[in-house]
């Protein structure tokens, strides 16, 4: 009996959890509904996106750009802005070597290794009537490089350096030389102010070589 009693409770409580097995695995048909109704879960939506005109524009017009210098006259293009780039830098580079034109609002390149050809007296004139004591200190001592390349005394070359001359001169020219060069680089590569005196102090540093090589000559 007691055997029988204990069956039908194991069967009832059997049944029990079947049955809420089954309750629990049903659909709410309330959320069914409000999925349903939700923007948010509407799968079947298409998006369309707004054009952006800005964009577009810019888009098309590297395309057209694109489609140009993909072309002969865009590669003539190319090529002169390429040589108009060098030509700037060079410009930049080279920029140290200047002096005046014949307008003196002008100032071109000027070549060491044709530095014999230039007539530095009538630059130097110009810069001091303009009171340009910089320039004028920068031509005075360019024309000193002259005259010690025409006594033969150094032989001046594009890309030489001032210490390079400092080295070819004789010692007995060196500390003069040496003197000239402080003002010259002091005014001209430091960017400092060059009054009328710093420019006189530069010309008696310049005679004084002038009388020291007078009649010397390097064969």
């Amino acid at each position: 009996m007691r055997l029988v009693l204990l069956f039908f409770v194991l069967s009832m409580a059997v049944a029990g959890c079947k049955q809420k097995a089954t309750a629990t695995r049903g659909f709410d048909k309330e959320k069914i509904a409000y999925y349903n109704a939700s923007e948010a879960y509407n799968y079947d939506k298409v998006i369309i996106r707004k054009p952006n005109p800005v964009l577009n524009f810019f888009l098309r017009a590297i395309s057209l750009i694109a489609r140009f210098f993909n072309t002969v006259l865009g590669y003539i293009l190319l090529a002169a802005l390429a040589i108009l780039l060098i030509w700037i830098v060079a410009r930049y580079v080279n920029q140290d070597r200047t002096t005046y034109t014949d307008s003196p609002e002008v100032l071109r390149v000027v070549d060491e290794s044709s530095i014999d050809q230039i007539d530095f007296s009538k630059l130097i004139a110009r810069a001091l009537e303009q009171k340009d004591y910089r320039l004028a200190i920068r031509f005075s001592f360019l024309d000193l490089l002259k005259r010690l390349s025409t006594k033969k005394l150094i032989k001046v070359k594009e890309g030489k350096t001032n210490f390079e001359y400092y080295a070819e001169l004789p010692p007995a020219l060196r500390p003069v030389y040496r003197q000239a060069l402080a003002i010259f680089e002091y005014v001209w590569y430091g960017e400092f102010v060059a009054t009328e005196a710093t420019y006189h102090q530069l010309t008696g540093h310049i005679q004084q070589l002038g009388s020291l090589t007078k009649g010397r000559q390097h064969a």
